[in-house]
């Protein structure tokens, strides 16, 4: 087992143990979503290369459109009644993710 092995298992049990909401499919995009932060975590605290940070930024970015795309339809789909705060929760998360990366790249925001 390697030490990221190591930090995924611990992230999957700190997941389990906090944040699990009973649907496979939400629980599963959100521990993937946990361990893309973990792991730009890591290459922050390794001291990473700017490009490499970069590319956990965008992997960060667009896995979480993605994330939140599917999640949006199954609440629509399951008329979630607090839709409509959640949908705006994302879009506020991800034009912060989106300017962060843009600050990165532009060489305006190092990410320590």
């Amino acid at each position: 087992m390697t030490p990221a092995d190591d930090h995924d298992h611990a992230a999957d049990r700190a997941w389990e143990a906090e944040l699990t909401l009973g649907f496979e499919e939400l629980d599963h995009d959100h521990r993937h979503q946990a361990r893309a932060v973990a792991a730009l975590e890591g290459a922050v605290r390794r001291g990473g290369d700017p490009l490499v940070i970069e590319g956990f930024l965008l992997g960060l970015v667009e896995s979480t459109q993605e994330h939140f795309e599917s999640e949006q339809q199954l609440m629509q789909r399951w008329n979630y009644p607090l839709y409509e705060a959640h949908a705006h929760s994302h879009e506020r998360l991800m034009s912060e993710l989106r300017n962060l990366r843009e600050d990165h790249a532009a060489g305006r925001l190092v990410v320590d």
